[in-house]
């Protein structure tokens, strides 16, 4: 069966929506906490707050469901191949350390930055928060990050089914192929079907093109357009 996008896209909407909310609030209870503090006392506040272990907390559940939506993807994804379940474990594990690195790491990067920022030009905390909305914060931006991030899974899994079969296999670059459809792509879904030693040839490996992408490899079954293969553009 191939990839479920809808699932993907679903559990990344989510995703982006918590992670979104979570430095938010953060946001406004420090920035409530820093009323009627001077600068000195504000970045000494600031800098004393773990505000990683703080975003940790409100992202505890949100990479457990993650976790679990992506095994469930899984679970009904194409597989072929030796693929043991410690290689996928490892992978996931890999996948949330790059997400949690984007969403915990960076964000509190960030929200510390902003909020200094507000304190000196005297904004507001909304005023503060659209700035990281800004700064790639928004939902939207956030949702490319978690698809990215699984892409990242989906692809080592890819390149490792594809290592256990043979060099004349067959595979099919499935996803849509419509005017938003990058040239990489295209070009990937012009050429299939194609044998593993043809793609590796041509493209190096069975990669897509991570950020953003909706396309994959899978190894040919009996009916590629029911795989999802697009063979005409849509308009």
């Amino acid at each position: 069966m191939a990839l479920d996008w809808d699932k993907l896209d679903n559990i990344s909407s989510d995703m982006a929506r918590r992670v979104e909310q979570a430095y938010i609030e953060i946001s406004q209870a420090l920035w409530q906490q820093t009323q009627g503090m001077t600068a000195q006392e504000t970045a000494l506040f600031i800098n004393n707050t773990d505000i990683e272990a703080l975003m940790t907390a409100k992202l505890t559940n949100v990479f457990a469901e993650y976790q679990a939506g992506v095994i469930n993807i899984l679970e009904n994804t194409l597989l072929s191949g030796n693929i043991s379940q410690e290689f996928l474990e490892s992978t996931l594990n890999q996948s949330i350390n790059y997400l949690s690195q984007e969403f915990v790491s960076k964000t509190t990067w960030s929200m510390r930055n902003e909020i200094f920022n507000g304190i000196a030009n005297k904004l507001d905390i909304d005023d503060v928060i659209e700035n990281m909305k800004k700064l790639g914060y928004d939902e939207k931006h956030l949702k490319t990050i978690v698809k990215s991030g699984y892409t990242q899974f989906d692809n080592a899994i890819t390149n490792a089914m594809a290592s256990e079969m043979p060099d004349n296999s067959m595979w099919v670059y499935i996803g849509a192929y419509d005017g938003r459809t990058r040239s990489a792509c295209e070009q990937k879904i012009l050429s299939s079907p194609a044998t593993k030693s043809d793609i590796i040839r041509r493209f190096g490996n069975l990669d897509n093109e991570v950020w953003n992408c909706r396309h994959k490899w899978e190894p040919v079954t009996d009916n590629i357009v029911d795989q999802g293969y697009e063979e005409k553009k849509l308009d």
